[in-house]
């Protein structure tokens, strides 16, 4: 799979460069590569005051800013929380904390946690 969909890089929120960045990184550990080739949903990502939208489908991976109507899961918290996913750390406790609060379709979560998560290879 290639790198994850941008229009316009430079107009990317920091949150947006940052998330993009773990995943381009996973893309190229081929579990992950074909974990992600098999996502077909879109979740906005919500930390402070920036907000992005992933979709993951047949075409490939899109990164934009901004929220979209209906996203299949919604994911809010905190940057420290989620810089911390970003090196490794375990979703499950900012999620039982209240740090990390998750909307819609919970299933999608673990696969995108995945891609989300600082690959070890």
């Amino acid at each position: 799979m290639q790198a994850v969909q941008v229009d316009h890089l430079g107009d990317l929120s920091i949150m947006g460069l940052m998330v993009k960045a773990l995943i381009d990184e996973n893309l190229k550990v081929p579990e992950r590569a074909a974990l992600a080739s098999g996502l077909d949903f879109t979740t906005v990502l919500r930390v402070g005051r920036m907000t992005v939208t992933l979709s993951f489908g047949p075409e490939g991976i899109r990164i934009e800013n901004g929220a979209i109507a209906r996203p299949t899961c919604t994911i809010q918290g905190e940057m420290r929380s989620f810089l911390k996913l970003g090196v490794g750390g375990n979703p499950i406790i900012p999620c039982l904390m209240g740090r990390i609060k998750v909307r819609g379709d919970i299933r999608k979560v673990p696969a995108l946690m995945k891609l989300l998560a600082k690959s070890q290879a």
